[in-house]
């Protein structure tokens, strides 16, 4: 699926990082995503609207679980405007 923000989702940024390693060697980017959360949002529905299969919100809970902590079912963990890291499927 395309990832840019659709109405009632949270906002999808993709980020980007170059260097170049050596001044003889072209420029290497690298990006990755990012999640930031609306009122409203799990992980379950995400991974639905990321991945389109809610079955998939432990990959994102695994790539976040120091920022959402030890239990990922705790409504308290997810807040509204956290950012959550979206690593490829």
């Amino acid at each position: 699926p395309s990832l840019s923000a659709k109405q009632n989702h949270g906002m999808i940024t993709r980020h980007e990082t170059c260097a170049r390693l050596h001044p003889e060697f072209p420029e290497q980017c690298t990006h990755y995503y990012t999640y930031k959360m609306i009122a409203g949002d799990s992980l379950s529905s995400i991974a639905q609207y990321v991945y389109g299969n809610a079955g998939a919100w432990g990959v994102i809970y695994k790539a976040n679980q120091q920022l959402i902590g030890p239990n990922p079912h705790d409504p308290k963990a997810l807040k509204v405007g956290m950012e959550l890291f979206l690593p490829s499927k």
